[in-house]
């Protein structure tokens, strides 16, 4: 299903696709970060690690439940 302007003409705004798609592309580029988030498991040394275990908390603990989009 591609984009349509439909919603926005039945609202007596007249947009284009391309336009539809500029605001979009556009909103996007500043709401998502320049790179990757990166997995702050694996920048833990040995011995934060270490510690964590003992005090009874899993790395996996540490990993968002949702990585969404």
């Amino acid at each position: 299903m591609g984009l349509s302007t439909e919603p926005f003409h039945k609202a007596g705004l007249s947009l284009t696709v391309d336009e539809l798609e500029r605001i979009i592309m556009d909103a996007v580029e500043r709401l998502l970060p320049d790179q990757p988030a990166i997995s702050a498991r694996s920048e833990l040394s040995a011995a934060e690690v270490e510690f964590l275990l003992r005090a009874g908390i899993q790395p996996s603990d540490l990993s968002p439940t949702d990585q969404g989009r």
